[in-house]
Order: C-alpha cells, then structure tokens, then sequence
C-alpha cells in the first residue's frame, strides 16, 4: 500500500487504514513513540535558538564602534607575486 500525497502532504486516511488493525498495546506504542519524536525535536530546536544568544553590553554603540576600530592593527607589508 502506498500513501498518497494530496496537495503534497501524506493522506492521513491510508495510514489509519495500514494502522487500525493493531493491536492496543501496539497502537499505545506507537503513540509513545511518535509523542518522544515529537519531543525531541522540540528539544532541538530549542537548543537550537538558545545557541544564539545576543550581545550584552553596558557601552553605548559608539563606545563599542570606537574600540572595534582601535583595536584593529594592520601589517602593511607589500608582497610581490
């Protein structure tokens, strides 16, 4: 049996058909496991965007600007090729 894709999504409808015939605890498992795919991806991605933290600072932004410039050194040096 093969799902059909209706507008680009699986038609729910054949996995019931594939699925209703299982037993209880099976059926129970399953809901277990697809509930824990469910949370884990939700786990992902929240360590996902708490990687990405923004930056905390009590200069003001010009403050900031001006030691970003002084701090960059340049070694001019001129290399033939």
């Amino acid at each position: 049996m093969h799902a059909q894709l209706i507008n680009g999504k699986v038609n729910i409808g054949d996995y019931f058909l594939l699925l209703k015939n299982l037993s209880i605890n099976e059926k129970l498992k399953l809901i277990s496991k697809i509930s824990d795919s469910i949370s884990e991806k939700d786990e992902d991605e929240i360590r996902f965007y708490r990687s990405f933290g923004k930056f905390q600072s009590s200069k003001k932004a010009d403050e900031l600007i001006d030691f970003v410039y002084s701090s960059r050194h340049f070694n001019n040096k001129n290399i033939q090729l």
